[in-house]
C-alpha cells in the first residue's frame, strides 16, 4: 500500500521537476544577459546607431554595413553612454556582412567569447541584445536609452553554412549585435531581417566561423587592411519653399515667393548633382542643374551636421522677357543628420539683377 501511495505522487513530482527545469531555463538567459550586457557597445557612424560585441579587450565585432561608409566611427559603452571614443575599422569581409573595429583596450570589461568551430544546429536556443531605438538628435546620447540593450530570444531555424536564419525580433539598431548561444558565446553577427507579404520575424546572422578565421589572422599579424567598399549612390527628392529677398528687373516687386522641387543624386556620400525646378509669383520661374560636394562633421553628441555648397547653371524664361536667359548661381545648404529639413541659401544672377533666396528644404 505504501508503494501505491508513492506511485500516486509520481505525476506531481514530474510536474514540479519540469516546472523547475523551465524556471532554470529562464534564469539562464537572465544570467547571460547580465554577464554580456556591459560588453555590448553603442556604435555610431554617419548618424546611424548599431550594436556590437567586445570579443577581445580592444576588438569589437559588428556588421560591415554599420561601418563601411567614409565617415568616422564612434563607440560608447553602457556604463557611460554619452562618452564617445573614436574607433578604427581594421577589417571588413569582402562578401559577408561583418567587420572588426579596434578601440583602446577595455581592461575593466570581460570580452564575450566566440564559440569554437562546433556546428550550430537547427533548433538550438539563441538570443541577441541590441539597440532598436529611436533617434533624438538634440540629446547626448542622441537616442532613446530605454530601448537600448533590448533582449530577444528564439531558435536557430536554419544553418546555411555562412549564415544562420533565426526567429528573433530584429530591428535596424540590432545590426551588428551578437547572436549568443545558451552558454553565452557568440555564434553570429546580426545582419538583416526579412519582411515580405508572406514572411515576418525572420532574421539573418553571419556565422561566427568567418569571425574566428579573421580573429586568428589578427593574432598572427596577417589580417589585411579593410578595403573601402563601394558605397551605393542615393537618390533623394525635396521641396523648398523660398523667399526671394531682392527685386529683379522683371517682377517689379521687392520680393517674391517661390517653391522649388529638387531631385538629387549623391555618389559615395560626397559628390552630388541635382535638378531644380522653381515656380514663383508673376511667372518668374527658372530651372537649373547643380553640381556640389557634401562636407560633414559631428556635434559633441556625434550627430552629423553637413554643409553642401554647389554651383548651378540656371535658365530663366519669364513671360515679360523677349528670350530665355542663362546664368550661373551659387547655393549652399546646411542641415543635421536625423532631421528631414535643411536651410538653403542661393545667390542668383540674371539679366542684370541679383537675387538672394533663402528657404527651408524638406525631403528625404
Amino acid at each position: 500500500m505504501a508503494l501505491l501511495r508513492s506511485l500516486r505522487h509520481l505525476p506531481l513530482f514530474f510536474a514540479l521537476f519540469l516546472s523547475a527545469q523551465s524556471r532554470a531555463e529562464d534564469t539562464r538567459w537572465d544570467k547571460i544577459y547580465t554577464q554580456v550586457k556591459p560588453s555590448i557597445p553603442y556604435i555610431y557612424s554617419n548618424g546611424g546607431l548599431c550594436s556590437g560585441a567586445l570579443i577581445q579587450s580592444n576588438l569589437i565585432l559588428t556588421a560591415k554595413h554599420c561601418v563601411d561608409s567614409l565617415r568616422q566611427t564612434w563607440v560608447a559603452w553602457p556604463s557611460s553612454p554619452g562618452k564617445w571614443e573614436p574607433a578604427e575599422v581594421i577589417y571588413m569581409h569582402s562578401k559577408l556582412d561583418f567587420a572588426l573595429i579596434k578601440v583602446d583596450p577595455k581592461l575593466d570589461l570581460t570580452p564575450i567569447p566566440l564559440r569554437d568551430l562546433e556546428y550550430v544546429k537547427e533548433g538550438e536556443d539563441a538570443a541577441t541584445i541590441g539597440h532598436p531605438t529611436s533617434g533624438k538628435v538634440f540629446l547626448n546620447p542622441p537616442f532613446d536609452l530605454e530601448l537600448t540593450h533590448v533582449f530577444s530570444a528564439g531558435k536557430i531555424s536554419k544553418n546555411t553554412g555562412t549564415e544562420l536564419v533565426v526567429d528573433l525580433s530584429i530591428s535596424p539598431g540590432n545590426s551588428g549585435g551578437p547572436l549568443i548561444d545558451s552558454k553565452g558565446r557568440v555564434i553570429g553577427v546580426i545582419s538583416r531581417k526579412l519582411i515580405t507579404q508572406f514572411v515576418g520575424n525572420v532574421g539573418y546572422a553571419v556565422s561566427h566561423n568567418a569571425a574566428l578565421a579573421a580573429l586568428s589572422l589578427y593574432k598572427q599579424g596577417k589580417l589585411q587592411s579593410p578595403e573601402i567598399s563601394d558605397i551605393a549612390p542615393t537618390f533623394s527628392i525635396g521641396i523648398t519653399p523660398t523667399w526671394d529677398a531682392v527685386q529683379n528687373n522683371f517682377s517689379g516687386m521687392s520680393s517674391t515667393y517661390r517653391t522649388t522641387f529638387i531631385f538629387e543624386y549623391t555618389m559615395a556620400e560626397r559628390l552630388f548633382i541635382n535638378y531644380q525646378s522653381s515656380f514663383g509669383l508673376n511667372n518668374i520661374n527658372f530651372s537649373s542643374w547643380g553640381l556640389g560636394w557634401k562636407f560633414q562633421g559631428n556635434l559633441s553628441n556625434k550627430v552629423p551636421v553637413y554643409f553642401k555648397p554647389q554651383i548651378e547653371t540656371l535658365s530663366y524664361n519669364p513671360k515679360q522677357a523677349p528670350a530665355e536667359y542663362h546664368s550661373v548661381g551659387y547655393t549652399a545648404e546646411v542641415g543635421m543628420g536625423g532631421l528631414p529639413v535643411g536651410l538653403r541659401f542661393s545667390l542668383l544672377r540674371a539679366y542684370g539683377a541679383s537675387s538672394f533666396l533663402f528657404g527651408l528644404r524638406v525631403g528625404n
